[in-house]
């Protein structure tokens, strides 16, 4: 069986800090970007950080048992070799 091939981004990407100063809360945009387009997008993405979920203690309001993923398994029974 042949192993896919890695998938890689069709550009260089850079990090953008989402809030300034806060390097863990990044993303990021293309490197191929105009000035004006990429200033644009940044300026965007800034003035809309407190819209973007980084973690699910992010989503204030929404009961974790929604965001959590449980398998509908029996620990009880023996796996099938």
């Amino acid at each position: 069986m042949e192993t896919p091939a890695k998938v890689q981004p069709a550009e260089e990407l850079l990090n953008i800090e989402v809030i300034p100063g806060s390097p863990d809360k990044t993303t990021r945009i293309g490197s191929h970007l105009g000035g004006k387009a990429k200033e644009e997008i940044i300026l965007c993405l800034q003035h809309n950080a407190d819209i973007f979920a980084r973690a699910p203690q992010d989503l204030e309001g929404i009961d974790p048992k929604v965001l959590t993923h449980h398998l509908n398994i029996n620990p009880d029974i023996k796996p099938v070799k």
